[in-house]
This record gives C-alpha cells, sequence and structure tokens, in this order.
C-alpha cells in the first residue's frame, strides 16, 4: 500500500479507497453468518448448505498430535494422524487413525481406529481397536480420545461456515463495489462511485470478527482514501487495465464453453449475459473517473459481445421452441 498516495480525509479529492483485509481459517456458525447478511440486506450473502463430506474430511484432517515420547527400548518420535482407507462403498466415506512410529531406517505404523461418514444420513460413527497407545504411554491419549476430538470437530464443521465459504461470499461484494485487486493478497481499489458499498463491507467484516468461533484466527480490515492525482490516476489506470484483462479472458473461456457444448440452460446463460454488461459498466465507471480511455480493450470486448449476442439468440430460440 506504500505505493500509492493515501490520505485519511473526509473523502473529497480522491479517487477512492484502497481496502484491505486478512481472514485467516475462520469458523462462523452458519445462521448466524446467513443472519448477519440479512440484517445488512447484503446480496448473496447466504450459504444455504454445508457438506457433510467436506465437514468429515476437515475434523479428520485436523486429527494430529507429534510427541517425543520415552519407551523401554529409548526416545521415540511418534505421529498420529488419519490417513484415507478403503473406498470400496461410495456412500461411505473411511479414514484410519494410525500411530507412526519414527525410526532410523524405516518407520512403523500401528492402525489404531477405524473413522467413518454415511454420507445420506450424515452419520459420523468409528471403532476404535486400542485402549492406549501401544509402547507410547508419555503420550497420555488413547484411541477413544482422539476419535472422540474428531467427532466434536465433525459437528462444529458441520455447523459452521468456513474460510472458502466466507471468501466466496465476500467476493461478491467486492463485483459489487466494482473493486479491482491491485497487489499481492488482499488489497483491492474500490473507486468513489461505489466507496457507501465500502462502509457497508467493513461493518460486515467486523460483524464476522465478533462472532468467529476460532480463537485461533484474527479477522482484520483497513481502508484509506487514495489522493486524486495524474500520479495515483496512471498508477490505478495500470492495475485496473491488468485486472480487467483477466476478467475478460475468464468470460471469454466460460461463455465459449456454453457455446460449444450446446448449453440449455437459459439460466445461466442469462447470468452471463448480464456479468459481460457489467464489466463494460465497471469499464467505462473507470474511463470517468481515472480519467483515460481504455481504446486497447476495444477488440476484446466486440469479441464478448459476440459471444454475448450468441448467448441471447440460443436462450430465446429455447424460449420459442418451450
Amino acid at each position: 500500500m506504500t505505493n500509492f498516495m493515501a490520505v485519511q480525509n473526509d473523502g473529497s479529492g480522491v479517487l477512492g479507497k484502497l481496502l484491505y483485509f486478512s481472514l485467516g481459517n475462520v469458523l462462523i456458525d452458519r445462521d448466524t453468518f446467513n443472519q448477519i447478511g440479512q440484517d445488512m440486506a447484503l446480496p448473496k450473502a447466504q450459504v444455504m448448505r454445508i457438506g457433510v463430506a467436506d465437514a468429515f474430511k476437515s475434523a479428520t484432517g485436523d486429527l494430529y498430535d507429534r510427541q517425543v515420547v520415552k519407551a523401554s527400548d529409548g526416545t521415540k518420535i511418534v505421529k498420529v494422524y488419519c490417513r484415507d482407507n478403503d473406498r470400496s462403498d461410495e456412500n461411505v466415506l473411511r479414514r484410519e487413525l494410525v500411530l507412526e512410529t519414527l525410526g532410523t531406517e524405516t518407520n512403523r505404523y500401528t492402525k489404531m481406529a477405524n473413522l467413518c461418514l454415511e454420507k445420506d444420513s450424515g452419520r459420523f460413527d468409528y471403532d476404535a481397536q486400542y485402549a492406549y497407545l501401544p509402547d507410547t504411554a508419555g503420550l497420555g491419549k488413547s484411541a477413544y480420545e482422539y476419535c472422540e476430538h474428531a467427532a466434536e470437530l465433525y459437528e462444529l464443521y458441520r455447523a459452521c461456515v468456513k474460510r472458502g465459504q466466507v471468501e466466496t461470499v465476500l467476493g461478491h461484494q467486492l463485483a459489487r463495489m466494482q473493486a479491482t485487486k491491485v497487489s499481492h493478497g488482499k488489497i483491492y481499489f474500490c473507486p468513489r462511485s461505489h466507496m457507501q458499498y465500502l462502509d457497508v463491507f467493513e461493518q460486515y467484516i467486523d460483524e464476522l470478527c465478533r462472532v468467529n468461533r476460532n480463537p485461533k484466527s484474527t479477522v482484520t480490515i483497513n481502508s484509506l482514501y487514495v489522493v486524486d492525482d495524474e500520479k495515483q490516476r496512471e498508477k490505478m489506470a495500470g492495475e485496473f487495465y491488468g485486472a480487467i484483462r483477466k476478467e475478460i479472458e475468464l468470460y471469454m473461456e466460460k461463455i465459449d464453453y456454453l457455446i460449444s457444448s450446446g448449453s440449455q440452460s437459459p439460466s445461466i446463460m442469462n447470468r452471463w449475459i448480464l456479468k459481460v454488461n457489467e464489466l463494460e459498466g465497471k469499464k467505462r465507471n473507470y474511463e470517468s473517473i481515472l480519467q483515460r480511455d481504455f481504446d486497447n480493450l476495444s477488440g476484446d470486448f466486440d469479441m464478448l459481445r459476440l459471444q454475448a449476442q450468441e448467448l441471447a439468440i440460443r436462450v430465446k430460440k429455447i424460449g420459442s421452441c418451450a
């Protein structure tokens, strides 16, 4: 952010704001998450379901322990973790809890328990084969305790929205603000025409921080005004050009797939037609604010329009045949 001239004032004489936020591995109760989005009247801020398979994989993936323990034959390093198991039944996910004892020439593996999930019912189960870990009295945990911890994590992940889902929702809000990514990390430029949405976005992040259930992860956000002068307009024009070229390439790829695959879904095709129109509106807005004409993008937008027109023809044809 030091590459940009930023000020903190009342917002007059500015191009917009630089926005930075950090999520970490957040965990937020889904009902609470959805209620916050609803209370703040945010579009596309609802998570309708949380996959039980993802919750099972996250819970068993977090089941890890590594310690140096003293045994009768000397000091050893042991690890406890889960790895994939039998996949013969598509409706059942299976993982096994193993004890790995590290050796100088080879490692020794001892199976401690089987953990499984029935996808249809969401039922989590396990069978702990050993009451205590063999030859690792110093570890002080039984296989049963590890499995019970996995069951607790499963219920937590099943009820909570995770980082990936939060990032998807935040992506919709950034698009609403016509924000442009300007650097590595999560640094964005929000034009002054959409700064009213940024105020809501910051409040939203603060609320997510308040209800985050992972004490080891923090949620932060900050924003600074960007001065409206020739130097900053030139910098932002370069950042915008690079970002929108990537968006155009993505749009072309997605629309080309819809056309080549013969898509029969009017809703999906109309969604991409709308996205093309919104992208053109974003370009015009940035041209006005940055006082630049992005004429070198004309050819790309001409191609996008042709693709969007073809989608519109397909939608009309499907509607006439219905």
